[in-house]
C-alpha cells in the first residue's frame, strides 16, 4: 500500500499486521520493468500471487572501452556483464604501451626518456637530433629542432613553408621569400598639367595603412626626429623605436618623411627623420601599454621563449627555463621579458599549454627550480666532435650559429663528446632536478649585476 518496504533476503519475520480485504503490492527488480499487484487478504490463510517480470540484464549497464594486453578493445553488454566487442587500437599508450620500451629485443626498460642507457642493451636512439627518440619519432631526418612531440617540422603560420626554413615563422609568407611576406612595389605615374608639362614618378606602396594605425595617427600630437648614423636603415631605425614601444613600422618612417626620402634603401648619415608619433605613444598609455597590456605581454613573451627553448621538455625544464629568464631580468633589473628575450630564442607560437604555464610562473604560482640560474644550453643540439664545422650547423637554408668556445665535454646519454659555450667555463653550474642532462644545462652568472 505504498507504506512498508521489504527487501529479498529477509528472515520472513515482519511482525506486521494488516486487516483483512484488498491490499495493493509493487514489486521491483533491478533491470526489470516493475509490476503492481492487488491481493486478497484473508485471516488465517496463505495469499501467494506468481509474477512474470519483463526484464533485461543490460538495461543499467554502461559499457565503454577496456585494454586487453596492450590492445584497446570496445567492450559491450551481454548477461549483465561487459565483454570485449571489438578492438580499435593494436598497442595502444593508453593500455601502456611505450614504444621505447618494446621496441627493444629483450623487452627491458632503456630509459629512453632521460636520455641515457640503464642496462638494457637498447640505447637511446635520436638520429636526427631533435629530442625525439627514433621509435617514435615519425619524421626520423628533421632539418632542426622546430618539431611537434611527433617529431615532425612544424609550420606555425600555416604557409606550407617549414620553421626549419621559415625567417617569418609568425607571418603568412612565400616560399620565394624564405616564407616572409613580399614587399612588392610599384610605380604611380601622375600627370601634372602645369607650365610646360611635367611627369613626376611617385614611389608608393601597395599597401594601405591600416584602419587600426590610421585611428591611432590622429591622436599624434608631436613627432621624434632622429638623426641617421652610418649602416643606418629604415628597419633598423624601425627596430631601435619598437624596443622602446613604438608600434610603427620603417614604412611609417618613409611616408612621414616623403620626399625628403627619394628611396628607401639609401639614406644618408646626418639626415633628420621624423619618427611619427613617437613621443604621443611614448607619453599616452593606450590599450598595449596599459597595465593589463604589459601582463599580457610579458605572458606572450615568456611563453614565447619556453615555446621556442623548450618545446619537447618536461614540466620540470620549461619552469626552470621560465624562472631562467625572471632571473636575468631580475638582475638587470626590468620588468619587461621583452628587455631580456633578444637572449634566448622566441621565434615559436606559444600553445595554450605554455601560455597557461607562462602564467603561473610570472604570478608565482609554481615553485622556483632554477636556482637563481640565468643561462642554459643543450648539450645535444650543440656540435659534436668531428662535425665538419664546430661553429657552424647548415641545414639546407637554416643556419645555426654556437658558442663553441668552452671546448669539448662528455654529457651522459650522449654518443660523442659535444662543444659547451665559453661562459660556461667560468659560470657556476647549476643542479636543477627533474632535468634531463643531455637536453638542458644550467649555469648562474657570478656576482649580482647585470646579465648579457
Amino acid at each position: 500500500d505504498g507504506k512498508r518496504i521489504f527487501t529479498e533476503g529477509g528472515d520472513g519475520k515482519c511482525n506486521v499486521e494488516l486487516s483483512e480485504g484488498i491490499h495493493t503490492i509493487q514489486l521491483k527488480k533491478e533491470g526489470c520493468d516493475s509490476v503492481t499487484k492487488n491481493v486478497k487478504i484473508v485471516c488465517g490463510h496463505d495469499s501467494k500471487i506468481n509474477v512474470t517480470m519483463n526484464c533485461d540484464p543490460c538495461r543499467n549497464v554502461e559499457c565503454g572501452t577496456a585494454c586487453k594486453g596492450y590492445d584497446l578493445w570496445t567492450q559491450k553488454c551481454v548477461n549483465g556483464k561487459c565483454v570485449y566487442d571489438r578492438k580499435i587500437e593494436s598497442e595502444s599508450k593508453k593500455c601502456g604501451y611505450d614504444p621505447c620500451r618494446n621496441h627493444c629485443t629483450n623487452g627491458k626498460q632503456d630509459c629512453g626518456e632521460y636520455g641515457v642507457d640503464c642496462g638494457g642493451y637498447c640505447p637511446f636512439k635520436d638520429s636526427d637530433r631533435d629530442g625525439i627518440e627514433d621509435c617514435e619519432d615519425r619524421c626520423p631526418s628533421s632539418r632542426c629542432n622546430n618539431v611537434d612531440s611527433s617529431g615532425c617540422e612544424t609550420d606555425l603560420d600555416g604557409d606550407n613553408v617549414g620553421d626549419c626554413e621559415d625567417e617569418c615563422p609568425n607571418e603568412k609568407g612565400d616560399a620565394s621569400d624564405k616564407g616572409c611576406p613580399s614587399e612588392n612595389y610599384f610605380f604611380m605615374i601622375i600627370l601634372l598639367i602645369i607650365s610646360p608639362l611635367m611627369i613626376t614618378a611617385i614611389w608608393t606602396s601597395k599597401k594601405k595603412m591600416q584602419p587600426e594605425r590610421q585611428q591611432k595617427e590622429k591622436i599624434v600630437l608631436e613627432d621624434e626626429m632622429y638623426v641617421v648614423k652610418k649602416n643606418d636603415s629604415l628597419d633598423k631605425i624601425a627596430k631601435k623605436y619598437k624596443e622602446k614601444g613604438w608600434n610603427g613600422t620603417w614604412e611609417d618612417i618613409y611616408n612621414a618623411n616623403d620626399p625628403k626620402i627619394e628611396d628607401p634603401n639609401k639614406i644618408l648619415p646626418g639626415q633628420k627623420l621624423k619618427i611619427p608619433g613617437f613621443k604621443e605613444k611614448a607619453t599616452k598609455l593606450d590599450e598595449t601599454t596599459t597595465k593589463k597590456g604589459k601582463k599580457e605581454a610579458n605572458i606572450e613573451d615568456l611563453a614565447s621563449i619556453i615555446m621556442s627553448e623548450a618545446s619537447i621538455g618536461n614540466r620540470a625544464e620549461k619552469i626552470a627555463v621560465g624562472y631562467t629568464v625572471l632571473n636575468r631580468m631580475k638582475r638587470n633589473k626590468k620588468d619587461k621579458v621583452a628587455s631580456v628575450k633578444r637572449g634566448f630564442a622566441y621565434n615559436q607560437k606559444p600553445n595554450q599549454d605554455i601560455k597557461k604555464l607562462a602564467r603561473e610562473i610570472l604570478a608565482g604560482e609554481v615553485a622556483d627550480n632554477s636556482g637563481g640560474a640565468t643561462h642554459f644550453y643543450s648539450p645535444n643540439a650543440m656540435p659534436w666532435e668531428g662535425e665538419e664545422n664546430k661553429n657552424i650547423r647548415r641545414l639546407k637554408r637554416h643556419f645555426e650559429v654556437f658558442n663553441t668556445r668552452g671546448g669539448l665535454e662528455q654529457t651522459e646519454g650522449l654518443p660523442k663528446r659535444n662543444y659547451k659555450p665559453g661562459w660556461a667555463k667560468i659560470f657556476e653550474k647549476v643542479d636543477v632536478k627533474g632535468t634531463r642532462k643531455a637536453y638542458f644545462k644550467f649555469h648562474r652568472s657570478p656576482g649580482k649585476g647585470k646579465v648579457h
